[in-house]
C-alpha cells in the first residue's frame, strides 16, 4: 500500500506545450535529444531543480508536452527558444501554453484545434 503524501508537501508542477514549427516531422526521441544536447546553455543544475520529464509527444501535430517545476518555466522556456536545429534540419519552438494541470492543458490544445 503507497502512502499518500499531503498536498502541502506535494511539488509544484507545471506543464508546458509547446509546437515544432518545421516542415519535416520529428520523433518523440529526435525532440528529447536535441533537449537534452541543449541543456548546458542553461546548466545542469537548473535542469535538475527543474525536475524537467517529456511527457507525451504527437508526431501527427508536431506538438509535445513537457512537465517542471513551477518556479522553473521560464528556464524551460529559454531551453525550448534556444533550439534552432534538430538533426541538421531548421526548426523553430513555440510555446503554446502553460498549465498546472495535465487535464487543462490537453483541454485547451484540443480548442486550438
Amino acid at each position: 500500500m503507497r502512502l499518500k503524501t499531503k498536498p502541502s508537501l506535494r511539488p509544484r508542477r507545471r506543464y508546458v506545450a509547446f509546437e515544432v514549427i518545421s516542415e519535416y516531422k520529428f520523433s518523440a526521441e529526435q525532440i528529447w535529444s536535441a533537449i537534452c544536447a541543449r541543456i548546458p546553455i542553461v546548466g545542469y543544475n537548473e535542469i535538475a531543480e527543474a525536475q524537467l520529464r517529456f511527457i507525451e509527444w504527437n508526431e501527427k501535430r508536431q506538438i509535445g508536452i513537457l512537465r517542471c517545476s513551477h518556479r522553473k518555466v521560464s528556464i524551460i522556456r529559454v531551453l525550448l527558444a534556444s533550439i534552432s536545429k534538430i538533426e541538421n534540419k531548421v526548426v523553430g519552438m513555440r510555446i503554446i501554453r502553460v498549465s498546472g494541470t495535465l487535464k487543462t492543458l490537453r483541454k485547451k490544445l484540443k480548442e486550438v484545434e
